[in-house]
């Protein structure tokens, strides 16, 4: 199932603690790259007042909403191997204000050091967006519209098939031609395109609103491929 960004990344209350651990705060009213962002001495950000959107640019020039951050949400800053890539697809929009809490990288990992509750639920967080992240960094990193569904069925796929309590039961994946397409940044013709080669191969079959996966490990063969 296709989420949409629904994600555990409410931090309210532990506001006494991160402002313990905090070193300022920063107003914000205008649009920034995130690279500004990744270039500034802090390793984390928490939404103290206001909110903001997390753009990321499409394929044809135009961006999509990758995230809303309100009041109490940290802001994620991409891993060192994936920070390049985001400085280059991604801006941070407030709406129209916000203010953030600071975090120098000392006093962050001293804050989670000592607060193992808070980075508990950081963790949390951070598996529920790891496979979104994934697949907003392959719309730059694999401009074969074949490539990015491949890519992203497997990744949906994988996350799915953890649920299922009959492995033998083939994967269904709960999404239309539209959702996709907006998701991976490939307009529906590609997209039924793509999924038309992969019916073929027997991996898949389609249906209204759903897109059953008959073989796992043909899909992940295939992502496999193409590193």
């Amino acid at each position: 199932m296709i989420t949409q960004r629904n994600l555990n990344n409410d931090f309210t209350e532990f506001l006494p603690v991160l402002k313990k651990y905090s070193c300022g705060t920063f107003c914000c009213s205008s649009l920034m790259s995130y690279g500004e962002l990744i270039d500034k001495p802090y390793a984390a950000y928490y939404v103290l007042s206001g909110s903001c959107r997390l753009l990321i640019g499409r394929s044809d020039g135009l961006r999509k909403v990758n995230a809303v951050l309100q009041n109490g949400s940290f802001l994620q800053l991409y891993s060192r191997s994936q920070a390049e890539y985001a400085r280059q697809i991604m801006m941070f929009e407030p709406c129209p204000e916000v203010e953030l809490l600071l975090f120098g990288h000392q006093e962050y990992e001293q804050m989670l050091v000592e607060n193992p509750v808070i980075m508990r639920k950081l963790l949390t967080f951070y598996e529920d967006l790891s496979v979104s992240v994934q697949c907003d960094m392959y719309d730059l990193l694999y401009t074969d519209g074949y490539e990015r569904l491949v890519r992203f069925l497997n990744l949906t796929a994988s996350q799915e098939e953890q649920k299922l309590t009959d492995t033998s039961a083939p994967c269904i994946i709960s999404a239309t031609q539209e959702m996709i397409s907006d998701f991976i940044a490939l307009d529906r013709t590609n997209v039924a395109r793509a999924l038309g080669a992969l019916k073929k191969q027997g991996i898949l079959e389609t249906r209204r609103g759903r897109i059953i996966i008959n073989s796992i490990p043909a899909l992940q063969e295939l992502a496999d491929s193409f590193t």
